[in-house]
């Protein structure tokens, strides 16, 4: 997803060595402190503001490819943990939660069950009860590149990006040839505009697995951000292909390639890759709204309203689409639809003032010390 994210100095590992600067891992910070406290700070955080921090996840791409053996205590009882984890693999979330809890009673030892919890209540957007149960995990197990890959979205999530980015790199450290960490990096990296640092890391995904479509489709957004829009060109055109030969209705690759058509000022270009986001997601906001962007730019106003009206049927909460409407409206001569979108557009603008926005992220596979790996 393109982001607004103001610019920032981020530090990336030293050369020759697996920590991040000086920091090192935020992980190994606190468990030589007080445990989990640092943690804890987080999911209030969290807790004090619940509605904020919602992610918009999608469902994963693909089932389950196979159950992978994790590390277990000698308490653990592998048989009922793993009938649990069926649940994880056919993305039963909500209904996993209460057995996984009640397993936790009796196995309050066992760094996998706290894991697949946390990894549950990541993807029913529980951001405040999943920090907990990761902290636990991996005060039992530091070693889980997963769980301090699931700990950074959730760290992302509530702002703290200085240890999202220590997470994140920690699970690179422990599982440098999982291609999905990388990618997730370079996610962190892109969105706090440190786009030299998520290009290598989206070029490490691409490496690890060049069927890697997300990873194109971000390293495209990434070269636009260093001003290189041949190789972003390139690079959507790639994450084209993917969707194509694969099968999957992915529009984003064709969306964003129709936002640079925008930003460049080629609204005919632009209109051609929206209605290909549209054929793959007629319900997609985002690829509307770029409909109307290049309207706008050829003076079409009444297919921009419809654009625009289209835009927000399907999410009438988002302010922008009413005031880029009511602008719209105004240059039709159509005064009063003009205020009444400024009025809503106004509403939901004070509304928002109070709240934090997020960018939204994929949600990860569960795999590597999870007992569960997904295909992407």
């Amino acid at each position: 997803m393109r982001c607004s994210a103001e610019p920032n100095d981020v530090p990336g590992r030293q050369p020759g060595s697996n920590r991040l600067g000086a920091r090192g891992s935020f992980c190994q910070s606190v468990w030589r402190t007080s445990h989990f406290r640092a943690y804890v700070c987080a999911a209030c955080l969290v807790a004090a503001s619940p509605n904020a921090f919602a992610l918009a996840l999608t469902p994963p791409s693909s089932p389950p490819a196979r159950i992978e053996e994790a590390p277990t205590t000698p308490e653990d009882d592998l048989e009922q943990l793993q009938r649990l984890e069926h649940y994880i693999r056919d993305s039963k979330f909500h209904e996993v939660e209460a057995p996984l809890r009640g397993y936790l009673k009796a196995h309050s030892d066992s760094a996998r069950a706290y894991y697949d919890l946390g990894y549950a209540l990541f993807r029913t957007h529980q951001i405040s009860a999943s920090v907990e149960a990761l902290a636990k995990s991996l005060q039992l197990d530091i070693n889980n590149a997963e769980a301090h890959k699931v700990l950074g979205l959730d760290l992302a999530t509530v702002g703290k990006q200085d240890e999202a980015q220590m997470e994140m790199e920690e699970a690179a450290r422990l599982k440098p040839n999982s291609a999905e960490i990388h990618y997730f990096l370079g996610r962190i990296h892109y969105t706090r505009n440190a786009f030299p640092l998520a290009k290598q890391e989206f070029e490490a995904a691409i490496r690890l697995d060049p069927s890697y479509m997300k990873a194109y489709d971000n390293l495209g957004l990434t070269m636009e951000g260093m001003g290189d829009d041949q190789a972003a060109l390139a690079n959507y055109e790639k994450a084209i292909q993917l969707v194509e030969r694969s099968g999957r209705k992915s529009e984003w690759p064709c969306l964003n390639l129709c936002a640079m058509y925008n930003r460049l000022n080629k609204p005919e270009s632009a209109l051609e890759y929206c209605r290909r986001a549209l054929a793959l997601n007629p319900k997609s906001e985002q690829a509307w709204f770029e409909v109307a962007r290049a309207h706008m730019a050829q003076r079409n106003w009444a297919s921009a309203a419809n654009a625009l009206q289209s835009a927000i049927e399907i999410n009438p909460r988002f302010p922008k689409f009413h005031y880029v409407l009511s602008t719209v409206y105004r240059k039709m001569g159509k005064v009063a639809e003009s205020e009444s979108e400024m009025a809503v557009y106004r509403k939901l603008f004070d509304q928002a003032k109070s709240q934090r926005p997020l960018d939204t992220v994929d949600p990860p596979h569960p795999e590597s010390n999870s007992p569960v790996d997904v295909n992407h």
